[in-house]
């Protein structure tokens, strides 16, 4: 290991200490979630997280300045700006994603998200498939709120045990 991965190892470990420490119970119960979600998270995830979205700002910003200079007949700089929107995004896909997926525990998230299809659920999804096709079919904007709403509440049920107010 060398010095600097030693040095951000010892902070790491000291602001780690020092949430661990000023964490007061009687307070947590007049805190809001996200605040003691910030407290009790690790500041690199956060960190990434928040140079992840300026990463993915920036490729944004290529992005539509690349179609601008397409519109006005610029193609070497929409070739640049489109390769860079690109690039940029696939960087923070890396460096990103797999850094998040090392720290989830696997065996909470099957814990978490525990369940069974019965026959009930088979024939509710059957129904969301035949009205979403039925949708496609006639164009009717009804059938894909219908739709949407049926998907949607199969996802509302997954997200319960993670956040009270679902």
């Amino acid at each position: 290991m060398t010095g600097s991965n030693l040095t951000r190892h010892s902070i790491g470990a000291r602001l780690e200490k020092l949430i661990e420490t000023s964490f007061n119970p009687q307070q947590a119960k007049t805190e809001s979630w996200f605040s003691r979600l910030l407290r009790t998270e690790s500041i690199g995830a956060w960190v990434r997280f928040i140079l992840a979205i300026l990463g993915l700002a920036l490729a944004f910003a290529a992005a539509i300045f690349s179609t601008a200079s397409r519109e006005a007949g610029n193609i070497p700089a929409t070739v640049i700006l489109a390769s860079l929107a690109l690039l940029l995004a696939t960087a923070v896909g890396l460096g990103t994603v797999p850094y998040l997926a090392r720290r989830v525990e696997a065996k909470r998230v099957r814990d978490a998200l525990d369940f069974e299809v019965t026959r009930t659920g088979a024939l509710y999804a059957v129904a969301v498939l035949v009205i979403g096709i039925a949708a496609l079919n006639t164009g009717n904007n009804l059938l894909y709120v219908i739709v949407a709403t049926m998907l949607a509440s199969p996802c509302r049920a997954l997200l319960r045990p993670f956040v009270s107010a679902v």
